[in-house]
């Protein structure tokens, strides 16, 4: 009997070094598109992000996602009508011009 579970062991063993999976972490995925700009004008925001995989150690498998980077633009830098952009991102309309990006005439 002590014969036959000699034999087994090693296989049990084998068969156990086989099996296991090692985790790696991955490299970073492709960014997402970015989101729509924050303003029309006068100085918006858009963000973007990615993930990557990581490892779980304890369980030897790797998820996805669970890292996220975070990038962020300004866009939309304009007035319309000739107007400038103030370094607080509003708009100084011409004086024909009123609105939040000098987009109306003055009646």
């Amino acid at each position: 009997m002590a014969i036959k579970v000699w034999l087994f062991l090693p296989v049990l063993v084998l068969l156990n070094s086989i099996t296991t999976v090692h985790c790696q972490t991955y490299e970073w995925g492709p960014w997402d598109n970015w989101s729509s700009c924050s303003r029309t004008c006068s100085g918006g925001t858009q963000s973007r992000s990615r993930s990557k995989s990581t490892c779980d150690s304890n369980n030897n498998y790797c998820r996805r996602g669970t890292s996220i980077e975070n990038e962020d633009r300004v866009c939309n830098t304009f007035c319309l009508n000739g107007g400038s952009l103030n370094e607080d991102s509003t708009c100084s309309c011409l004086d024909r011009y009123v609105g939040t990006c000098c987009e109306s005439g003055k009646h």
